[in-house]
């Protein structure tokens, strides 16, 4: 009977050790669940703060000059908050060096002179201050006299447009060859001349309001060609000349060839 209630015993002992252990088995279970849950919330947490920090690093390396392999490797550690700006600042100090900026703002020692007149003098506009004038009759075209500018100054000047031209007592100038001007502006360096042609009667005596002349008024053209700048210079005529009011002007022109076809 003490045998039989021993075993009984011990089976209820064993049975109860089975179902603790048992239990212990589910609750870990459960707590390993719980965890999981835990992690896999923590993890969707932090998922959208890593998506955000990504893009912002993006964001940030396109606007200030950055490479996408930044953006990518912020994106991947969900650090973009704090290294997207970093990243994007050292970006767009690369990008100032390929293209030769100093990424100060400040310009460049080559382009802040350019323009200024450090590499020359500045050109000005010709006038009869700094440009000697004189005049020759020419053998052909008949009827036919050659201007000569020549720059006596230690400057370049620009000779614009044609001479302003006056006979004698003329109150108005001389009308140009509208199909001799030249392409670019007539610029003299110093010691340099500009010629221009003048055709002063017509060759078959049909011109109108003959008349004697012995002296030409020559002035240069403003930038405008609006009017002349600076004083008008006098000149004595080669010989005793009859004009007419035919009388044209070429353009200033860089050699005398040009200026006698005319």
């Amino acid at each position: 009977m003490n045998v039989r209630i021993s075993r009984r015993s011990r089976t209820l002992r064993v049975a109860a050790a089975a179902l603790t252990a048992a239990a212990a088995l589910t609750l870990t279970a459960c707590n390993s669940d719980e965890d999981g849950v835990r992690r896999s919330g923590a993890a969707d947490t932090s998922s959208p703060s890593a998506s955000t920090g990504g893009s912002g690093g993006a964001d940030a390396g396109t606007s200030s000059g950055g490479d996408s392999a930044g953006a990518d490797s912020k994106g991947s550690t969900g650090d973009g908050d704090s290294d997207g700006p970093a990243a994007g600042t050292g970006g767009g100090k690369g990008s100032a060096e390929k293209s030769g900026g100093s990424g100060d703002g400040q310009a460049r020692p080559d382009s802040a002179s350019s323009g200024t007149g450090d590499d020359g003098p500045a050109t000005t506009t010709c006038t009869t201050a700094q440009v000697s004038v004189k005049v020759s009759t020419l053998d052909r075209p008949v009827n036919h006299l050659l201007l000569q500018a020549t720059n006596t100054s230690k400057k370049p000047c620009n000779a614009f447009g044609y001479p302003y031209l006056g006979f004698d007592g003329d109150q108005s100038t001389t009308a140009p060859f509208a199909d001799s001007k030249p392409q670019a502006v007539v610029t003299l360096a110093p010691g340099e001349t500009a010629y221009a042609g003048i055709a002063y009667s017509a060759a078959d005596g049909s011109g109108s309001n003959p008349r004697k002349a012995t002296t030409l008024r020559v002035s240069f053209a403003g930038p405008d060609q609006a009017g002349s700048v600076g004083a008008g210079v006098e000149l004595p005529l080669p010989a005793d000349l009859t004009v007419d009011d035919s009388a044209r002007v070429t353009y200033w022109q860089t050699n005398a060839s040009d200026a006698a076809m005319w």
